[in-house]
Formats: C-alpha cells, sequence, structure tokens
C-alpha cells in the first residue's frame, strides 16, 4: 500500500475538488471511492455512430458472475456511509441484464444512498420498468439524441424512434402514478448532425418531465483522445487542472478488470483487478496514486487519455 506524503497533495486546485466532494481535504478521498460504474452487461443492441463499441464488445466477459457481482455489493455495503452513488453500467446497455432489478435491489438493502443507471431505452418496456422501479432505483439518464425520426436513427443505429419516445414517456406516466422519487434525465449528445434540433428537443421533452427531472444537452466528447483529438487549445487549457476523477471514481468491467476512469473502455491504464482484490487495495495501490500524483502535480498531461480531456466539467452541459 502507498502512503503518500500530505505535501503532495497541497495545491489550491485540490482544495477545489475536495470542495467539489465535500471533503475537508482531498486526501479524505484515498479512503473510498464515492461514485462506481459497475458494468453488468458487456454488449449493447445499438450502434451509435459516436460509440467505441468495437473496441470494447465481446473482448471481455459478456456478462459478470453473480459472484463477482456479490462481492462487489458486500464490500460497498461496508462503505455505505461513503459511496454516494453506484451506476449499473458503463459501456454496455443495462437493459440487457435480465437480473438488473436483483441487483438493484441487492445494492439497496445494503444501503446505498442512489443507484443509477443509463439506458438508449429501447428495451424499457413496461414490465423493466415496474421492476426496476419497485426494485428502489433512484435515478435514470435516457440517452435521446435526436427530436426527429429521421435524425434519431442515423445516429442510434438499429433502435427505433417511436419505441424510445413511447418506453420514456411510459417511465415518466408509471412513476408518476406509483408516486416514486425516481429521478429522469434526457440528455442530448450533441453531434453536427443533431445540432439543429436542440433546442426543439429541449423544449419538446421540459413539457413530459416532473419539477425534479433534468432535461439537458451535452456536446460530445472525444474518448480521451481515442475517438477523436482533443484541441490543442484544451490540452493546454486543462493541464495544471486535476480532473475530479481519479480523487472519487471507480469504474468495474465486467471480468473484475479496474480501469483508470470511465473513458479508458480497453483499460489501457489498467489499474487493478476486482476478481482479485478489494476495491480499498486498488483504491490505494501504486497505479491509482501514481495518477493521482501526476493530476495534483499538473503533470495530467504524461497520461494520453487525459489530455484536454474535460469529460467532468459541468460547463459542457447545456439545461433547460
Amino acid at each position: 500500500m502507498n502512503n503518500p506524503e500530505r505535501n503532495e497533495f497541497k495545491a489550491p486546485s485540490l482544495q477545489i475538488l475536495a470542495d467539489r466532494l465535500n471533503l475537508a481535504h482531498i486526501e479524505e478521498s484515498f479512503h473510498f471511492p464515492r461514485y462506481f460504474e459497475i458494468e453488468t452487461v458487456n454488449a449493447c443492441n445499438a450502434r451509435c455512430v459516436m460509440c467505441t463499441i468495437d473496441d470494447w464488445e465481446k473482448v471481455r466477459n459478456p456478462i459478470m458472475s453473480d459472484k463477482l457481482f456479490a462481492k462487489f455489493a458486500e464490500e460497498v455495503s461496508n462503505h455505505h456511509e461513503r459511496v454516494d452513488r453506484v451506476c449499473l453500467n458503463r459501456d454496455g446497455e443495462p437493459t440487457l441484464d435480465k437480473n438488473l432489478h436483483k441487483k438493484i435491489k441487492l445494492l439497496k438493502d445494503a444501503g446505498i444512498k442512489e443507484v443509477t443507471l443509463a439506458t438508449n431505452v429501447q428495451l424499457l418496456d413496461e414490465k423493466r420498468i415496474h421492476q426496476y422501479l419497485d426494485a428502489g432505483l433512484d435515478d435514470i439518464m435516457l440517452s435521446i439524441d435526436g427530436n426527429t425520426k429521421k435524425t434519431f436513427e442515423e445516429i442510434r443505429v438499429d433502435l427505433d424512434y417511436e419505441t424510445v419516445v413511447q418506453n420514456s414517456l411510459n417511465l415518466i406516466k408509471i412513476r408518476d402514478k406509483k408516486n416514486l422519487p425516481l429521478i429522469i434525465r434526457l440528455r442530448m449528445i450533441i453531434l453536427d448532425s443533431n445540432q439543429h434540433e436542440v433546442q426543439d428537443w429541449i423544449s419538446f421533452w421540459s413539457d413530459k418531465v416532473g419539477p425534479n427531472d433534468q432535461v439537458y444537452a451535452k456536446v460530445a466528447h472525444t474518448w480521451g483522445n481515442q475517438l477523436n483529438r482533443e484541441t490543442d487549445e484544451n490540452v493546454q487549457a486543462y493541464a495544471d487542472k486535476p480532473c475530479i476523477a481519479p480523487f472519487s471514481s471507480m469504474i468495474i468491467h465486467t471480468n473484475g478488470t479496474v480501469p483508470m476512469c470511465s473513458i479508458d473502455y480497453a483499460s489501457k491504464m489498467k489499474i487493478g483487478d476486482f476478481s482479485k482484490n478489494s476495491i480499498a487495495e486498488i483504491w490505494n495501490d501504486e497505479p491509482m496514486m501514481n495518477i493521482r500524483k501526476l493530476h495534483a502535480n499538473s503533470c495530467r498531461n504524461e497520461i494520453a487519455l487525459c489530455r484536454g480531456c474535460r469529460i467532468w466539467e459541468e460547463d459542457r452541459k447545456v439545461w433547460s
């Protein structure tokens, strides 16, 4: 286990991160991750034009084993007071997991404050809606990248626009009928092919959701320079700004591989293996601590995936 000297984490920019995490000092983040994305399915029913699916689908176990997920649930239950959120997907489509509702309930029974997931909505039929809501799902993000059938289906290849819209409306209706506090977030990824529909899309969905829901558009990111290259301007602008992810979030793929962060879909910067070690061990082991040190000392550009990456910057969102 690595025990860093406190003076390595004294930059004022790190205190800004600590404030975002509601911590007195950034070193408190070393105890245990606050946020998790755990991939129970490594597959998808869509072929979206901005996705990296050809690089990750079928290279890992298609389904996370029940044994590995049970190990995850047990460990986070022992630290539930520190865990703010668990997202039940990463790269794959979570609704392909026929036992997803059981995993939601297991985490809620373990004391996790917020269990969430993101979906392309195609398979979110009424049966799944009732299963997820009854299991205690707290939050869900619906990805809908167009306001017309033509635009949507050119981006979300293999999905059906009418089905996605109807499933989304059914979710809102059933949530309201059950009088549940589920937060529904509707997100549009802004691309050259759909930017002309952003305002109409926001207007359409803003009229459908409740007062606590969210409707927003977000500029597509580069997957850490893997899908597209960040501009030199962004690389320079963020060179001395530490990212919040190494101090807050852990990703676990279906086979237990733990990559550096959510954009590291191919685990180019592997920091551990949850099938062999605990979350706590991985979180404070040398690979993770070295990444933190680089970010803390304005050296993030030494990591190719981090050069100019702005995925967790809030100014990337256009809120309704």
